[in-house]
């Protein structure tokens, strides 16, 4: 289980536990993560929450950063082969697929992103495009819960 600051989310184990930072495209702020892994190869799952405070929010802003977090995913490489708005319980979010190469391996990359009160919580299940494990991954989204 990782116990993120407003989520709790189960992976399988054993794992061990790194803390990140990576860009924000919607900040000049980096986003604190924690990546949660068997080893130090893919998959990974990871659970980011972005400390700094989101403007209040609205249905237009939360759309534009949604969008924001979504294409710069894909700034530097990768496509996006899906998207969808989601939520958790009364928090919205998006849910997004991208296609990328790291090295000489494709991969998929589903990210569930929510803003929640005043964070942006993402979680991040990213593996080999060929074998991607669809129940383990779905598992891992069932498996995200209010604090």
């Amino acid at each position: 289980m990782v116990d993120a600051e407003v989520v709790r989310v189960e992976v399988p184990g054993p794992l061990v536990t790194k803390t990140l930072e990576a860009d924000d495209p919607s900040s000049d702020r980096p986003i604190k993560m924690t990546k949660t892994t068997p080893d130090d190869r893919v998959p990974f799952y990871a659970i980011a929450v972005n400390e700094r405070t989101l403007p209040p929010s609205g249905d237009t802003h939360d759309k534009a950063l949604l969008d924001a977090t979504q294409n710069g995913a894909v700034k530097r490489r990768g496509k996006i082969t899906s998207s969808r708005d989601i939520t958790l319980g009364k928090y919205t979010g998006r849910e997004f697929t991208v296609e990328l190469m790291l090295r000489d391996t494709q991969l998929r990359a589903v990210t569930r992103v929510y803003l929640i009160e005043s964070k942006m919580v993402q979680v991040k299940v990213i593996a080999p495009e060929a074998g991607f494990d669809e129940v383990t991954t779905a598992r891992v989204f069932d498996s995200v819960k209010l604090k």
